[in-house]
């Protein structure tokens, strides 16, 4: 389907397509309305309704322009004809008077009474015309070209106003005025949006670059307030027509991150943007936080939730004021490669970056000031850094198949490399009590270590067979949770060391990522199959249906701290906020003074799955003689 028109009241809705095919359907239904209309020798390219919604003009490959009347569906007159170009847009004028068509190889104007040339051809872009569009007062006509301009015309004398709108560095795929006139907005395949003063021909402000591909079409809202767009990755992305900022993603979204307080969450993008929004509202918070060169990996807030930190590409770390939204002196430089994340310490006065020249470093937040040398020692790029809970130790994952850990106060390795793992190390996590450090590895499995004694605690945690893509613990350290290619989510019991139940299977792709719930009780889980996916993370058993929405890879989750919230990040450029069920068991502990003894779980739950005690608060039941063998 080429293109869509609203008629003016709205009731109708007219779409264009390959087909050959100009079709009606009534908006209030969906359903199509009397039978479609046929004549071109070819797929139809765009369709416009007449000011009083009488008639409808549509434009074909076969380089026709042809009129058809609305209520009928009966052809009015015969095809415009020129030479044979195809046509690529249609417009009519706001009194009915003309039809403007752009093909080809021109700008024409048509007599919508009598079908004939109204001027001569307009072909002063000397390229192909992709869009036409007249203003309110029906006295100019826009056009957008291959040529990469925008042009005004006077509709009555065909003759150019004023010099082309120059600034796209692409072809210019649509063009649309606003209501009043006064504001012009071009789409391109450069990416950008551009808007324009349609009286000096100027640009008015920077361009709106949030798009991650050739932008198609663009669109004012009736009250001129907002900017619609469609662009060449599938998506519609609205813009705020007065300050211009675009109100979702337009690249890739690689790291998300939530304020300790829940009401921010920090994304960034391959936009080489960092944007803040209110997690309440959904909305963009204040301006983005622009000034990276590169893509943006990681992204996290300090702990009072006064700073972030973004780590990107271009080899650099910046720090933001969140209040001002401004950038807190010069990046951090010294990295020589791509920084892959980013963490602060418990305290906030620190934060650790890892980077694809296989160091880490330390910077000290308050002088924005790298501490002592690199921390050198993997021996290829460090892909995931964490902070144990105290901040003394620094945990890092290496593509070098290890794991490490670096005393913070001495700035150097502690112990010997961590390894095991038979290929690269994607994640790593530390328990809540900093005993124990969970690795997710591309040889298909979860691994313990000790942190005192940098020994294995325990054998390798074995059932994905596939690559390990994250991991994460409860927040209460009973359980650790893992995602992997195996398209399964995976719960263990971190101190029993072994598989809690079943693997907990859904997604149809590999699993990307996984966070716990606050109180421990839900694990989120986001999967190459585009979805995310909750579950109960005492009896594995899923909640409610899968939450779709986003149209590609989910690579990123977190829980805001009140539970209420599931924020998820995407390669579809978008992050998104999801609502999470309310815990019934909430409800029933209130109803309850104790929990369930073990032979009643057994009997209740299942013998596959690990007891658990579901209400934190109530006492557990002491075992009779003989109870809970398999415990």
């Amino acid at each position: 389907v080429r293109a869509v028109a609203f008629s003016p009241d709205g009731r109708r809705l007219a779409s264009a397509g390959d087909d050959g095919s100009v079709r009606l359907w009534d908006t209030a239904t969906g359903q199509a309305v009397g039978t479609p209309l046929t004549g071109h020798e070819g797929a139809v390219q765009a369709v416009a309704f007449s000011p009083d919604g009488r008639r409808l003009a549509s434009g074909g490959a076969d380089g026709s322009v042809r009129s058809w009347d609305a209520a009928t569906g009966q052809a009015v007159g015969a095809p415009l004809t020129a030479d044979g170009d195809p046509v690529n847009d249609v417009a009519i004028s706001p009194g009915g008077r003309l039809i403007a068509s752009g093909d080809d190889g021109a700008v024409r104007l048509w007599d919508a009474a009598t079908g004939e040339p109204a001027a001569a051809p307009m072909t002063d872009h000397g390229a192909s015309v992709h869009a036409v569009a007249f203003d309110p007062a029906g006295r100019r006509l826009a056009s957008a070209g291959h040529d990469r301009t925008v042009r005004l015309w006077d509709a009555g004398s065909a003759r150019p106003v004023g010099e082309p709108l120059t600034g796209h560095k692409n072809w210019v795929s649509d063009v649309a005025f606003s209501p009043d006139g006064q504001r012009l907005v071009s789409a391109s395949a450069d990416y950008n949006l551009l808007l324009w003063d349609t009286e000096t021909g100027q640009a008015i402000g920077d361009a709106l670059t949030g798009h991650g591909q050739e932008v198609f079409s663009a669109a004012f809202s009736p009250d001129g307030r907002r900017i619609v767009s469609g662009m060449g990755d599938g998506t519609v992305r609205l813009w705020d027509a007065q300050a211009p900022v675009p109100m979702l993603h337009g690249l890739w979204v690689l790291d998300l991150d939530v304020s300790d307080d829940g009401a921010l969450i920090a994304s960034t993008g391959v936009d080489q943007i960092v944007r803040l929004w209110d997690a309440d509202t959904e909305r963009p918070v204040g301006g983005s936080l622009a000034g990276h060169q590169d893509v943006v990996h990681g992204v996290a807030f300090s702990p009072d939730g006064a700073l972030i930190a973004t780590a990107s590409a271009d080899q650099t770390v910046r720090l933001w004021d969140v209040a001002t939204r401004r950038q807190l002196g010069p990046a951090l430089a010294g990295h020589e490669g791509a920084v892959l994340d980013v963490a602060f310490s418990p305290d906030g006065r620190l934060i650790a970056t890892a980077s694809a020249d296989q160091t880490v470093r330390l910077w000290d937040v308050a002088t924005r000031r790298q501490l002592g040398p690199a921390l050198a020692g993997h021996e290829g790029a460090v892909l995931d850094v964490a902070f144990s809970p105290d901040g003394a130790l620094i945990a890092t994952a290496g593509a070098d198949r290890t794991v490490r850990l670096w005393d913070v106060a001495a700035r150097r390795q502690r112990g010997s490399a961590l390894a095991g793992h038979e290929g690269l190390v994607n994640a790593v996590a530390f328990s809540p009590d900093g005993a124990l450090v969970a690795s997710a590895g591309a040889d298909g499995t979860v691994r313990l270590w000790e942190v005192e004694t940098g020994q294995a605690a325990a054998e390798p945690l074995a059932g994905h067979g596939e690559a390990v893509l994250d991991v994460a613990f409860s927040p209460d350290g009973a359980l650790i949770a893992s995602g992997g290619e195996d398209k399964m989510v995976r719960l263990w019991d971190a101190r029993a060391r072994r598989q809690q139940g079943a693997e907990l299977a859904g997604h149809e792709a590999a699993v990307r990522s996984v966070a716990f719930s606050p109180d421990s009780r839900r694990v989120a889980s986001g999967g190459d199959d585009w979805t995310v996916r909750l579950w109960d993370a005492g009896t594995g058993a899923a909640i409610g249906n899968p939450l779709i929405g986003h149209w590609d890879v989910v690579d990123g989750l977190a829980f805001t701290p009140d539970n209420t919230t599931v924020v998820s990040g995407s390669w579809d450029r978008n992050m998104r906020t999801w609502p999470v069920p309310p815990d019934a068991s909430g409800a029933l502990c209130s109803k309850l003074t104790q929990n369930l003894s073990r032979d009643q779980w057994l009997e209740s739950v299942s013998p596959d799955v690990g007891y658990v005690a579901t209400c934190p608060d109530l006492p557990v039941p002491a075992p009779a003689d003989g109870e809970g063998a398999g415990g």
